[in-house]
């Protein structure tokens, strides 16, 4: 998306490298305090709570990530609003659930950096799997979306060879079928 630009390339690798290490660093302090809760009756059972008072900074390296690259694809798309020669159809695809993606993962992300924040030591188990079922989820329905742009694309080529009575500079040939390079013309 952004021109294999190798220094930016670097710095995200370095950024999640970090992330990795803080947040691996800030999940041992919170699992070394991590005390049992008996429940409240009618819950007959006990849950893992952390008494670490700043466990909700496990979340804080993720919604940085996060965000900028929330940032960075949303820039992508206002520059690819702004073409005037259009964008191709699997570039606006890719752009369209990568917002999807890192929109979900940040809300979800600061939800969970609130409720850990301010919320009762209990709920520190309330949404974590949803941050991780969220995210595969998304990145799925990402991958299947990008899949089937492909096969349309594959299917039009294939209609092409054929269709022997259309000659392909006919009229016919080209509003039956796509371009070539699949471009999605946009107007500003």
């Amino acid at each position: 998306m952004y021109e294999s630009n190798l220094l930016l390339l670097r710095f995200l690798l370095g950024f999640l490298a970090a992330r990795t290490i803080v947040e691996v660093t800030i999940l041992a302090r919170i699992v070394a305090s991590m005390q049992s809760v008996l429940l409240e009756p009618p819950f007959n059972s006990c849950l893992a709570v952390s008494t670490e008072p700043n466990a909700w900074s496990y979340w804080i390296p993720t919604i940085a990530f996060e965000s900028l690259m929330f940032i960075l694809t949303l820039n992508k798309c206002i520059k690819c609003l702004m073409d005037r020669y259009g964008t191709p159809r699997l570039l606006v695809i890719m752009l369209r659930d990568s917002l999807v993606f890192f929109g979900s993962i940040l809300a979800v992300a600061l939800l969970n950096c609130f409720l850990w924040a301010y919320g009762r030591p209990t709920l520190i188990n309330a949404f974590p799997s949803l941050h991780t079922s969220l995210g595969a989820i998304i990145g799925c329905r990402m991958l299947m979306n990008a899949q089937e742009a492909a096969n349309t694309r594959t299917e039009y080529n294939s209609a092409l060879q054929t269709v022997p009575d259309v000659l392909p500079m006919s009229p016919l040939y080209r509003s039956a079928v796509p371009a070539s390079d699949d471009i999605v013309i946009t107007t500003v």
